[in-house]
């Protein structure tokens, strides 16, 4: 849907449930009190003009202990060049509310989390992204709409 608040971008939301990832240590998951599935949501905000395009991501989910302290903001940005176009793939984690200090390495724990996930996920993105173009360039113009 078209964003009323921040004009010229399009914004959609889901809900989600998954797994919880294989590498959070027991350890982790019992400080956290994670249970073995997650659910969150996640809000995107696709921003484009005519040089770059833009998706600002923010996730974020209750199911984890101070899990209403923070949102995981991802930003993907293309952007043309010369030699075509750069894909540029931004991470981080917004405290909406600080931990108290003595859980330091909480804080810590996401933020790599985060990052680390984020690099990961990125050559998907991309490919993700680039299979959409290919499908919409190969697919057949469609027909002019007939004057009245």
């Amino acid at each position: 849907r078209n964003d009323d608040e921040v004009k010229g971008t399009k914004v959609r939301k889901a809900h989600w449930s998954a797994p919880l990832p294989p590498d959070i240590s027991d350890t982790m998951a019992r400080l956290l009190a994670m249970p073995k599935t997650i659910t969150g949501s996640t809000v995107w905000r696709l921003q484009d003009d005519p040089e770059t395009i833009t998706v600002i991501q923010h996730s974020y989910t209750r199911d984890v202990l101070y899990g209403e302290r923070f949102r995981l903001q991802s930003t993907f940005r293309f952007s043309q060049t010369d030699a075509g176009v750069l894909f540029e793939n931004f991470a981080e984690t917004i405290w909406v509310s600080p931990l108290p200090w003595s859980l330091t390495a909480v804080k810590v724990f996401v933020e790599r989390k985060s990052r680390v996930d984020s690099t990961a996920a990125s050559p998907d993105v991309q490919r993700m992204i680039e299979k959409a173009i290919a499908a919409r360039r190969a697919a057949p113009a469609s027909p002019a709409s007939p004057s009245a």
